[in-house]
């Protein structure tokens, strides 16, 4: 399309506003009547939960001074039909998951905040959520429904609470994607021996043996040999906790119970693989990453102290 405008002599205001006008609704069809922009902004506690587009669409969670969570508004959730297969011997257990049909894209079609069940009794703990479709454009379309709440826990700290669930009869897997950067480093899922940083890693969230050697050659070829799988994995462990802790100030905690692995392998990107159709857990942030660990253990629980007489 090509506008060509000449030299107009405008007597009135109103006559100038009118012109304008016209041209906007002119180009506006041009484009195909998309929208140009827009941005959606919701409180709950602390949190803001942010909705703003269209290229690209993003969703962010932050506070006053970290951005605790963000991901593409168009792709953050993909849905797999896997088969699972489990072999055991003895304590050791090898999963495995076959993939029989995969779907991404997402379409936000509505989004809003109310009033929820106020966890932890702050007022301003408003729900906030986001609903649409999965894979719109093929047979497989799927419902979805993303909810974020603040939820107020011991020691002065704030979690955000997050669910994210699908009604499917074809479709066994969540694949929740958000953003990581270059140079973020991620510390936790329990007692790890082989790793600190699991940045660049895929991490299955089970526990099993652990093994003797654990990857470790030849030490664990030669243990499997005579017992298989004794050797272990370099991620196999007696304590598996799914909760990390990154060196921007901020952590996530999952919730649901069912089999998960973090795929931690993009240098952009986080990918949490949840063997369900509803996943739930918890975002947390702090001053540093050791109040970030203060603040997952003020809601999972600490230790008690030792008594003094262990270091007389």
């Amino acid at each position: 399309i090509r506008i060509t405008m000449s030299p107009l002599k405008i007597k009135k205001p109103d006559v100038l506003l009118q012109i304008w006008g016209t041209l906007a609704v002119l180009l506006f069809s041009c484009c195909g009547g998309q929208q140009v922009g827009y941005s959606y902004k919701y409180q709950t506690g602390p949190f803001t939960v942010l909705l703003e587009g269209p290229a690209p669409a993003l969703l962010q969670v932050r506070t006053q001074s970290t951005v605790v969570w963000e991901a593409q508004a168009t792709s953050f959730l993909s849905l797999a039909a896997v088969e699972e297969s489990v072999r055991q011997i003895g304590g050791d257990f090898a999963i495995s998951l076959r993939s029989l049909q995969r779907c991404d894209g997402v379409e936000i079609t509505g989004n809003g905040s109310q009033p929820g069940p106020s966890p932890g009794g702050r007022e301003g703990n408003n729900l906030v959520y986001f609903s649409g479709q999965v894979c719109g454009n093929t047979s497989s379309a799927t419902t979805f429904q993303l909810t974020f709440q603040a939820e107020d826990v011991s020691d002065g700290h704030a979690h955000l609470l997050f669910n994210v669930s699908v009604v499917s009869a074809v479709f066994n897997q969540l694949l929740l994607t958000y953003g990581s950067v270059q140079g973020e480093h991620l510390y936790g899922f329990g007692s790890q021996y082989s790793r600190l940083d699991m940045k660049g890693r895929r991490l299955p969230l089970f526990l099993s043996e652990q093994g003797v050697g654990r990857g470790l050659q030849p030490l664990t070829a030669f243990l499997d040999l005579f017992s298989p799988g004794a050797g272990g994995d370099w991620h196999t462990t007696y304590t598996r906790v799914p909760f990390y802790v990154s060196n921007l100030k901020r952590g996530l905690a999952l919730e649901s119970l069912e089999y998960a692995v973090f795929d931690m392998r993009a240098k952009d990107s986080v990918t949490i693989e949840l063997l369900a159709t509803e996943m739930t857990g918890r975002l947390l942030t702090g001053d540093s990453p050791l109040d970030v660990v203060q603040s997952y253990t003020a809601f999972a629980g600490r230790m008690q102290p030792l008594p003094g007489w262990v270091g007389s």
